[in-house]
C-alpha cells in the first residue's frame, strides 16, 4: 500500500507490484513537501536507532525531537494542507495555546479544509482541565440514544474514563475496572464511559462483552468525540476523578493507582 496526497494537477505514479511502499510520486506540490518532511523525520529516527546501538544517551528525547520538527514545518508553511493535517493529529499533545498560536499563522483558505474545520472545532471546544479545576458539563446520548449529562450521575465520586472498543489496553483495564466499580458501588463510587467508537455496532458489543454496569456514552465521532476534545484526551485509556463538588481531584489513574485512590477516599 501507499498513500498520497492527491491534488488538481497532472500527477505521475510509479509502481512496481509486490514493492509498492517504494512507489514514486510526482506532480503534486504537497506530495512533494511531505516526502521532504518524511526524510527529516527518517533522519531523526534513524538517529536515535545509531544512538541506541552505540549505548548511548540522546541528548534529546527523539519523539521530541520529532514534535519540535513538525511545529517549526507548520510555522514556515502557512499554506500547506499538510500543515494543518499535522495540527489535526498533534493539537491536542501540543495543548490550546501552541495550537492555537499555529493555527492562527495558517492561511485562512487552509483553515477551512477538512483538517482545519478539526482543528478549530478542537479550539473551540478545548478547555485547559487540571487537577484542582471545576469539571466541564457536557450531554452525549448513551446505549439507548438517551441524552446523558455528566452533572445527572450522582456519587460522591465520578471516574469519568475515555476509551474505546478497539483499544487493546481499554479492554484490558475495563478487567480490573469493573473488580473496582463492584467494590466501591456501593461506597459512593460511580462510573461514566465516554468512547471514542466510530461503529455503534462495535460499541455495544464490547460494552456487552466487558460486562460494563456503568452508564456509556458515544457520539460515534471517533477521536472527535466533542467530550474527548473537551477535555483535550490525547490518548486513551485516560480519565477524570471528580469529586461530588465538581472539582477534578485526580487524572489518568489507571489499575492499582485508582484502587488505592479508592481505598484512601471511600475506606
Amino acid at each position: 500500500m501507499i498513500a498520497f496526497w492527491l491534488e488538481n494537477s497532472a500527477m505521475d505514479i510509479t509502481l512496481q507490484a509486490g514493492s509498492f511502499r517504494t512507489g514514486k510520486i510526482s506532480g503534486s506540490l504537497t506530495q512533494q513537501a511531505i516526502d521532504e518532511l518524511s526524510k527529516q523525520v527518517i533522519a531523526i529516527r534513524s538517529q536515535k536507532d545509531s544512538i541506541h546501538k552505540d549505548n548511548k544517551l540522546p541528548e534529546k528525547n527523539s519523539e521530541q525531537q520529532e514534535m519540535e520538527l513538525y511545529k517549526a514545518w507548520v510555522r514556515s508553511h502557512p499554506r500547506s494542507p499538510v500543515s494543518v493535517s499535522l495540527l489535526s493529529a498533534y493539537g491536542k499533545h501540543w495543548g490550546i495555546d501552541t495550537t492555537k498560536a499555529l493555527f492562527e499563522n495558517i492561511s485562512p483558505e487552509i483553515q477551512h479544509t477538512v483538517f482545519g474545520k478539526e482543528v478549530s472545532t478542537y479550539l473551540s471546544l478545548a478547555r485547559n482541565l487540571a487537577i484542582g479545576s471545576k469539571y466541564e458539563d457536557f450531554e452525549q446520548s448513551n446505549t439507548q440514544d438517551k441524552p446523558i449529562k455528566l452533572s445527572q450521575v450522582k456519587a460522591r465520586y465520578i471516574l469519568l474514563d475515555f476509551w474505546a472498543s478497539w483499544c487493546i489496553p481499554c479492554r484490558h483495564e475495563n478487567i480490573g475496572l469493573k473488580r473496582t466499580y463492584d467494590a466501591y458501588k456501593n461506597k459512593g463510587f460511580a462510573i461514566l464511559g465516554v468512547s471514542l467508537d466510530n461503529n455503534k455496532k462495535d460499541w455495544l458489543e464490547a460494552i456487552q462483552k466487558d460486562e460494563l454496569a456503568w452508564e456509556n456514552v458515544c457520539d460515534l465521532k471517533g477521536f472527535q468525540n466533542q467530550v474527548a476534545l473537551m477535555y483535550n484526551v490525547d490518548a486513551i485509556p485516560t480519565n477524570f476523578l471528580i469529586d461530588e463538588k465538581g472539582i477534578i481531584i485526580a487524572k489518568k489513574l489507571r489499575g492499582k493507582a485508582l484502587e488505592d485512590k479508592l481505598k484512601e477516599l471511600l475506606p
